[in-house]
């Protein structure tokens, strides 16, 4: 009883030495902060979720012995814990500390059967002359835009002191940027084109530049100056502006029907966000139709009645706007728009008068679009049937592929391990016909050498079976290991692929939604143009009435010089300001030009790299799915070569203790002179070998059957040899 339960500690002891267990990470070890100030201590989560996990913040003051919970349970006083998802983080945020608050601080994880601590952080509250850094709480940026966070300093000069920048991450907090007294800015190399640090000595103040913000960008960045003085810190969120396309481009509605026009938004849900529709009629300016707020409540617009109904479709993420009877003053470009100054694409809607049709027209509509409906529902029936052909062809290769494998090995096993048992098995049924023909009687000197002579080849062949059969083994186990191996690479590979399509499409994302807006401002900026420019012909049509003016006062002060003169000379001034005015609407017109020279180069750049990124996410997807095909063929074939092992085990593990048995037998016939002292060890070979599994492919041998039935009728026999044996040593006691 000691024993297993010794036993039983062990292997509690080994169990919980393979469990990976969590960890916490708190960081920073060390903070010398201003009174009032405020701070952030973290702990990162490894191997766990901050999700569904107790914590308990402790304050141990370096003079007490007791710790002082702090809790995780909202904010208590100046204390706010709270947990950060994303880094899988417990965060403590002291606001206005005091020096009471100066002590070292631990985070606890707690629950049930588990007790882990941090390292703790030691915070010290320094007096009014300590250096003070400020950041502002929380900045919003646009995806794709650069963002300058600033870190104010105070008390110190900046010009001969270290700032180093943190970051929030899944380690807690991370040193990326040094930036030296001397101007020297240390960071790793692949960060100096998307992050950079500079100083404005003036203003005492560090600023570190963002470029071409990303969605992994976003977190929390600290400034320090001595290793251990910290900022409050920056939350830096990222926003992904929303893009807009409406659909249809162009809608012809018959009078008195309803039109469905639909909005869909991308990078922002539409349940959360409201919506404006406008309209803008020929000739006329752009005029607001109504607005459907998040809470499903709809404002119009005088004159506009609920026959223009706003709803959403949140399954498509769209805005829908229905317009019932509509009416011939209906037609006009109808705009969708959010956060108020983006705009969709537009649809123009024609409402054309009510007509009564011709019946032979849609009658012979009918017909042909029934006939046409007829042969494409023929056409995929056509192309399901093959699909399906295909997909079983693929199956019935993949059954076959594992067919033929397992009937390799069998057909091994029957040619180098099944002879070898056969041969023994025949020696056993000599030696039991022997014994079954000698009974308890003296044997002479040829049934011993008969019996030794058959006993050898039994021994000799079941050991030669068990060794074929144990090679046979190792090679399929071999073969297992290498399914395993090709299983793993094509499962890398197969990530690989998820990753780089997930890339591509990412790219393809970024490249329509800036397709979208260059496209917006190409159509504000033609629109300006076409305004530059008339105002530019304008310009100088009274550029040229001034001219005149100034010509016919130079003549006119021949004949009247009193009155010539003074025209001349106001006819030039004015005509000078309007030059001018001509000059700077013409450098208007060309900067204008520039930009739209440039946003359509970049617009046709986008629009070569869009058809490669389409080819590139299709060529993706074909070596996706051809790797899952042959994911799924290397798990099929990895399941029937583990049952061919489960198989193969059975029958080496059967030949191991058939070949055993027979071993003891040659041992005690080395010194028989009395069948009956033989009779209990052949009986035992007999009935092992007579529990073959017949039913096993790997023993479905005519010879091994028809052993099994001579020795149904030969066992009976040796049994009742052993019965009489008994017996008589019974009578003679």
């Amino acid at each position: 009883m000691v024993q297993k339960l010794f036993l039983a500690v062990i292997l509690s002891l080994c169990v919980v030495g393979i469990t990976e267990a969590s960890a916490i990470i708190q960081t920073p070890e060390l903070i010398d902060v201003r009174e009032g100030s405020s701070v952030h201590l973290q702990c990162a989560m490894e191997n766990g979720n901050v999700g569904n996990t107790d914590v308990e913040w402790k304050l141990l003051h370096e003079n007490s012995i007791n710790d002082k919970v702090i809790g995780d349970q909202g904010s208590i006083g100046q204390f706010q814990p709270s947990r950060d998802s994303k880094y899988n983080s417990f965060i403590l945020t002291i606001r206005n500390i005091q020096q009471s608050d100066t002590g070292t601080y631990y985070c606890e994880i707690i629950g049930k059967n588990r007790f882990i601590k941090g390292k703790g952080t030691k915070i010290e509250v320094r007096g009014d002359s300590f250096p003070i850094l400020s950041q502002p709480e929380v900045q919003n940026i646009s995806e794709g835009h650069t963002a300058q966070l600033q870190c104010s300093v105070n008390n110190i000069d900046l010009k001969n002191t270290d700032l180093h920048w943190y970051r929030r991450s899944l380690r807690g907090f991370q040193r990326f940027i040094t930036h030296r007294a001397k101007d020297i800015v240390e960071m790793d190399e692949n960060l100096r084109n998307h992050f950079q640090s500079t100083r404005d000595v003036s203003k005492n103040e560090v600023i570190l530049t963002i470029s071409n913000i990303l969605l992994e960008d976003a977190t929390v960045y600290y400034c320090t100056v001595w290793s251990d003085v910290y900022g409050s810190g920056t939350q830096l969120n990222v926003i992904i502006v929303p893009v807009l396309i409406q659909s249809p481009i162009l809608e012809r509605v018959t009078e008195g029907h309803t039109v469905r026009l639909q909005c869909t938004m991308w990078n922002a849900a539409v349940r959360d966000t409201d919506v404006h529709w406008y309209r803008e009629l020929p000739g006329q300016n752009m005029e607001w139709i109504l607005t459907h707020d998040i809470m499903n409540s709809t404002r119009r617009s005088p004159g506009f009645t609920d026959r223009f109904q706003s709803s959403r479709d949140t399954s498509n993420n769209s805005f829908i706007l229905t317009i019932k009877h509509v009416q011939p003053n209906d037609t006009a470009v109808y705009y969708c728009k959010v956060w108020g100054d983006i705009s969709g694409n537009g649809t123009q809607i024609i409402v054309t008068k009510a007509w009564t049709p011709d019946l032979f027209p849609i009658i012979l509509g009918s017909l042909l679009g029934f006939l046409l409906l007829l042969v494409i529902t023929v056409i995929i029936l056509l192309y399901v049937k093959q699909w399906l052909c295909c997909t079983n062809t693929s199956t019935q290769n993949r059954l076959t592929m594992s067919q033929v494998t397992n009937g390799k090995y069998e057909n091994s096993f029957l040619e180098v391990a099944a002879p070898h048992f056969i041969k023994s098995l025949s020696s056993l049924l000599v030696m039991l016909r022997l014994a079954a023909s000698v009974g308890n009687r003296d044997l002479q000197d040829g049934d011993i050498r008969k019996f030794r002579e058959e006993v050898e080849i039994a021994d000799r062949e079941a050991q030669e079976s068990a060794k074929a059969a144990g090679e046979l083994g190792d090679s399929m186990d071999g073969s297992c290991e290498k399914l395993t191996v090709q299983y793993g690479q094509v499962g890398r590979s197969k990530k690989e692929l998820s990753s780089s399509l997930q890339n591509a499409q990412n790219k393809l994302r970024s490249l329509e939604t800036e397709k979208e807006l260059i496209h917006g401002k190409l159509q504000a900026a033609k629109t300006s143009l076409r305004q530059v420019e008339d105002t530019l012909r304008a310009a100088r049509a009274k550029a040229g009435e001034k001219q005149t003016g100034r010509d016919v006062g130079i003549g006119l002060s021949f004949l009247l010089p009193c009155v010539g003169i003074p025209m001349a000379v106001a006819f030039e001034k004015e005509r000078q300001y309007r030059k001018s005015e001509v000059d700077v609407v013409s450098e208007d017109r060309s900067s204008l030009k520039s930009s739209i020279t440039e946003d359509e180069e970049k617009l046709n750049e986008i629009n070569c790299q869009v058809p490669e990124l389409h080819k590139e996410i299709s060529e993706l997807n074909e070596s996706l799915e051809e790797n899952k095909v042959t994911e799924l063929t290397l798990k099929e074939s990895r399941t029937e070569h583990a049952k061919l092992q489960g198989r193969m085990r059975n029958c080496c593990q059967y030949l191991s203790t058939f070949q055993g048995k027979v071993s003891v037998l040659k041992a005690q016939s080395q010194h028989m002179y009395n069948m009956s002292l033989l009779l209990p060890f052949l009986e035992e070979a007999g009935v092992h070998a007579q529990q073959v599994p017949v039913n096993e492919l790997f023993f479905n041998h005519i010879q091994v059957h028809r052993a099994v039935e001579d020795l149904k009728m030969l066992l009976p026999k040796i049994k009742d040899l052993l019965l009489s044996q008994e017996s008589t040593d019974l009578y003679m006691k």
